[in-house]
C-alpha cells in the first residue's frame, strides 16, 4: 500500500459483487478534530454538554465520523448523533 504525503487523497474504485461501481474516498474532514469543530457547530453541542461528550466517544471510530460527515445538512447530524444517544 503507497504512502500518501499530507493533502493526498486516494481514491479507489471497485467493481461490487452485483456489477455496481463503489468509489472509497478517504475524506479529508474526517480527522477527529475536524468532526469535532463542527459537531460544536450543533444547537445543544456546546463543548462539553452530554452530547458533545457523546460525540468524543463516537469518533474515535472512523465509520462514526464518515457517516456523520456524510450526512451534509445540520439537521439530520443532530438527529443521527441523538438516534445514536438512545442506542447506548
Amino acid at each position: 500500500m503507497a504512502r500518501l504525503e499530507y493533502g493526498e487523497t486516494n481514491n479507489k474504485s471497485y467493481k461490487g459483487m452485483v456489477g455496481g461501481k463503489v468509489t472509497i474516498k478517504n475524506n479529508p474532514r474526517c480527522s477527529v478534530q475536524e468532526v469535532l469543530d463542527k459537531l460544536a457547530t450543533l444547537p445543544g453541542c456546546q463543548p462539553m454538554s452530554p452530547l458533545f461528550k457523546l460525540g468524543i466517544r463516537l469518533f474515535t471510530k472512523k465509520a462514526n465520523r464518515e457517516t456523520f460527515v456524510a450526512l451534509s445538512e445540520l439537521e439530520y447530524q443532530l438527529k443521527w448523533l441523538k438516534d445514536q444517544q438512545d442506542n447506548i
